[in-house]
């Protein structure tokens, strides 16, 4: 007498099938999905977080350098952490600064070229969890410098005319710099008395 049978509504799961499209911006977002009953006296709230797009490029891709050498600086966007290998030029590129928080800048010291070429390097920024990188390219310019193409000219004691060619590299890359062709004249050689030396034999 102390013990009565109540019924009881059972538990019906339902289903509800969300479409997510992808999240093309480089910050997470957020939305709250509310489940009400139709008299509105029952609900229940779901939270969607979905993760941002990430990122990791330069706002540069090529920076050129003077023979000389110089400090120079480059800026990264990124939301996810990275680090950095410098791939071509490792014996004249060396990073001398660390990234912050927020704002991603890196620096790195290009030593002096002393080639009469031109280098190339590349430095990398790598993540590789989120399988993303960009590359930077450097160009240094050769060492300008004039040469001629005759170190030396033996002239005969009858004399004549020589070209000399002067030619000149420029690390400028809009100076067109044309070969200039000087003469040289060397006058026959004059035997003067002065020349000789009277020596008195025994």
């Amino acid at each position: 007498n102390w013990i009565s049978h109540t019924s009881t509504k059972a538990l019906v799961d339902k289903t509800f099938v969300l479409d997510i499209k992808a999240n093309e911006g480089y910050d997470a977002r957020a939305c709250d999905i509310i489940l009400k009953m139709k008299n509105n006296i029952l609900a229940d709230t779901i939270k969607i977080i979905q993760a941002q797009k990430y990122a990791l490029f330069l706002n540069v891709d090529t920076i050129e350098v003077k023979s000389t050498g110089e400090t120079i600086t480059c800026e990264l966007n990124s939301n996810i952490e990275y680090f950095c290998e410098i791939n071509e030029g490792k014996d004249w590129i060396k990073r001398i600064s660390t990234k912050g928080l927020n704002e991603f800048k890196e620096t790195f010291e290009i030593l002096r070229n002393h080639a009469f070429a031109p280098r190339n390097g590349s430095i990398i920024f790598r993540n590789n969890e989120k399988n993303i990188a960009d590359t930077l390219f450097i160009i240094q310019h050769q060492v300008d410098t004039v040469f001629v193409d005759k170190k030396d000219i033996k002239a005969t004691w009858e004399g004549g005319e020589y070209e000399v060619t002067v030619n000149m590299i420029s690390s400028n890359p809009s100076y067109n710099f044309t070969p200039v062709t000087y003469k040289i004249i060397v006058n026959k050689a004059v035997i003067t008395k002065d020349m000789f030396e009277v020596v008195k034999m025994d």
